[in-house]
């Protein structure tokens, strides 16, 4: 893999809004690979990866691309998160992250979560069970 080739042709899939071309890229790299990425793109042109998807798409493929682009710690956060709002909570997928990591996995999770959401994990599950959890 030529990571300052792949942050050029991902740079201009951006610039001409080329959805295929940017996704194609993404899918043939590994998820190590994709982090190599946006620290490649963030130095070669001072601009967060993530953000620039942001701006340039929409609906449902800008949210798989920000998915593919987020780290294992980070994925799993934002799943949480989504599982515990709108209402109702979405207990097969509380259960699947909480019961399948270990505990070194959960301490990064459960710190990515307060960072991105300005929110405790343990607090947010309890409110949500009615009860206490600690994870």
């Amino acid at each position: 893999m030529k990571v300052g080739q792949d942050c050029n042709e991902l740079h201009k899939a951006l610039k001409y809004n080329k959805l295929k071309e940017f996704v194609r890229l993404l899918i043939h790299r590994n998820k190590d690979q994709r982090q190599d990425l946006q620290k490649t793109y963030q130095q070669k042109f001072e601009q967060d990866l993530k953000q620039e998807v942001k701006s340039h798409f929409s609906g449902s493929a800008r949210d798989a691309i920000i998915g593919l682009l987020m780290s294992s710690v980070e994925y799993d956060a934002f799943w949480l998160h989504n599982s515990m709002s709108g209402g109702a909570t979405h207990e097969a997928t509380l259960i699947e992250i909480l019961a399948t990591r270990d505990m070194q996995a959960l301490r990064d999770i459960k710190e990515n979560y307060r960072w991105e959401y300005n929110s405790d994990l343990e607090g947010d599950i309890a409110k949500q069970r009615k009860g206490t959890c600690s994870v």
